[in-house]
């Protein structure tokens, strides 16, 4: 009985002491809206470029400079934001036909698994949902402050730059095809500071 409790306390030791090395080595930062901005960049006729900014975004990071299985982003932007410079279009990116940001006001990343590449690239596996459907994206992602590990010492501020490509046609955008092309390039900056 005695070696049954002395066991039984030392497990609950090592896992409470695992436990809390695991939460200390966690760091939580919030997206700064203010610094952050992002680009949807689209193709016209297959040759001219075109596009439109987005700001405002929001989020929460968490990283575990130790295990970067560990790491969380979520991103908000709100719809409401997106700019091409040009009213008409901008009515038509938040009409129904497109973004609907009468019914749907924000798109939502959520990460399910990050994984570091070389120095201080990553790759950010997560869902991305629009106009309420839901599709996986790949994001690929830089902490650019200079080194990742002096920063994640200081425990205050990162930034970083992200990057994907969905079609629209996985959000139910399929007007003006094949004018217009399918593929969106969505591109992001911003800064973070630890809470």
């Amino acid at each position: 009985m005695w070696t049954l409790h002395r066991t039984t306390a030392l497990l609950f030791f090592t896992g409470a002491l695992y436990s809390s090395t695991a939460l200390a080595t966690q760091h939580s930062y919030q997206i700064d809206s203010a610094s952050a901005s992002g680009k949807l960049s689209w193709l016209l006729f297959n040759v001219a470029h075109s596009g439109a900014d987005f700001a405002e975004v929001s989020g929460n990071i968490v990283l575990n400079p130790e295990d970067s299985t560990d790491d969380k982003i979520t991103v908000h932007i709100p719809v409401g934001s997106i700019d091409s410079h040009n009213a008409l279009l901008n009515k038509q990116l938040k009409s129904e036909s497109f973004f609907d940001q009468q019914n749907y006001p924000e798109a939502l990343f959520e990460s399910q698994r990050v994984v570091k590449l070389t120095g201080d690239h990553y790759q950010i596996y997560g869902s991305l949902k629009i106009k309420g459907i839901v599709r996986q994206v790949m994001l690929n992602a830089t902490l650019d402050q200079g080194n990742p590990a002096k920063m994640l010492a200081s425990h205050q501020h990162i930034g970083f730059t992200a990057s994907t490509s969905i079609h629209r046609s996985w959000y139910a955008m399929t007007q003006y095809r094949p004018m217009v092309s399918d593929v969106i390039d969505i591109a992001i900056a911003a800064q973070a500071t630890e809470r």
